[in-house]
């Protein structure tokens, strides 16, 4: 789920080679009536997760991917999750 560790994730896959600037969103309570979805940049992944506060159940999804709709990100994450 990784919202504890955010900025080490963000940090590693940037230390790896992946480019700041590739899209990640953050899906929150996904599948549920307070699903959030929440975007930014892989360098700002951290500040994304503090300045929305976000709590799990959460998944980070990195890419391209991330310009789907809110409801497709939600079925993404609660397939990966089951």
């Amino acid at each position: 789920m990784g919202v504890k560790t955010a900025p080490l994730i963000a940090e590693k896959l940037m230390a790896d080679g992946l480019a700041p600037d590739v899209p990640v969103a953050v899906v929150e309570n996904a599948a549920r009536a307070d699903m959030r979805v929440l975007r930014a940049a892989l360098a700002g992944l951290p500040e994304l997760v503090k300045r929305g506060k976000v709590k799990s159940p959460a998944l980070i999804i990195i890419g391209d991917v991330t310009a789907q709709d809110d409801s497709t990100l939600a079925r993404i994450a609660t397939e990966a999750h089951a």
